[in-house]
This record gives C-alpha cells, sequence and structure tokens, in this order.
C-alpha cells in the first residue's frame, strides 16, 4: 500500500505541459493560459472594468478567455432564475405519481 505523498507545483507543472504536448498545444507559448491572477474575479466582482484586468494580466481585449472560464460572478445562478421566470414564469414540473397500497 502506498502513502500519500505531497506532489510540489513544478511537478504539476511538468505533468500539465507533458498532457498538453500529447494533445498537440505548443508548450513553449503556453504561458498565457495560466496568467490570470487568482484575484481577477474578485477584482471584476468589486467593480474594477473588466477591459482593466486584461490590461494588467497581458490578456487580449478581444479574446472573452477571462469571460468564458475566470469571470463568474457569485449571483449567476440568481440571475439565470431572474431571466427563466421573467421569460417562462414560475413554472414547475408536476410529476404524476401511482400510489400502491
Amino acid at each position: 500500500m502506498y502513502g500519500a505523498r505531497l506532489v510540489k507545483p513544478k511537478m504539476i507543472n511538468v505533468w500539465l505541459k507533458k498532457i498538453m504536448k500529447m494533445e498537440g498545444i505548443d508548450t513553449h507559448d503556453s504561458r498565457h493560459i495560466f496568467s490570470v491572477p487568482h484575484q481577477a474575479p474578485k477584482q471584476a466582482m468589486a467593480g474594477v472594468p473588466i477591459e482593466n484586468i486584461k490590461l494588467h494580466a497581458n490578456l487580449s481585449l478581444n479574446n472573452s478567455r477571462f469571460e468564458d472560464y475566470y469571470y463568474k460572478p457569485e449571483d449567476h445562478h440568481i440571475k439565470g432564475a431572474t431571466i427563466m421566470n421573467t421569460s417562462f414564469g414560475n413554472v414547475t414540473k408536476k410529476i404524476a405519481t401511482s400510489e400502491v397500497d
């Protein structure tokens, strides 16, 4: 039986680069994939313009990677429910069940 071992970040980086190479991704130019600071989504929710965050992280303003993968507002589920209720009303699914005695 093997014991649990800590994995150093450098080793994870090596594994990720191997996986990326296997998928045909150029690992010499892949620094941009991991370049978004972990505080960027919180800064966006605090009101910092997304354009400023993209410029600071050296991301293209024409690319939507930040919005697609990193920026997930905490209330996005609530907003989605509001849109659904506005569009379709408060619809609940009625399930017919049979009672067996």
